[in-house]
């Protein structure tokens, strides 16, 4: 008498736990950074900020009159 033989399959499962750590870490980063850049930025634009409203008053002259040069047309 011949028996039925069941061969067990076993799926290999990727570790899904792993993973979503591994992402979340990076967006946790990344936002970290994006925050420090927004900072510095503000901090620049501050900075202009005074130094354009401590700026010299004086106005600024042009030299060449702010004339363009004439091209030649054929």
């Amino acid at each position: 008498m011949l028996q039925d033989k069941t061969i067990c399959e076993v799926e290999i499962m990727p570790d899904y736990k792993k993973l979503y750590h591994k992402a979340y870490n990076a967006m946790t980063d990344a936002e970290r950074l994006v925050d420090k850049a927004a900072a510095i930025l503000r901090t620049t634009q501050q900075q202009c900020e005074k130094i354009y409203v401590d700026a010299d008053d004086t106005p600024i002259s042009l030299i060449d009159g702010g004339k363009e040069p004439k091209h030649d047309e054929k």
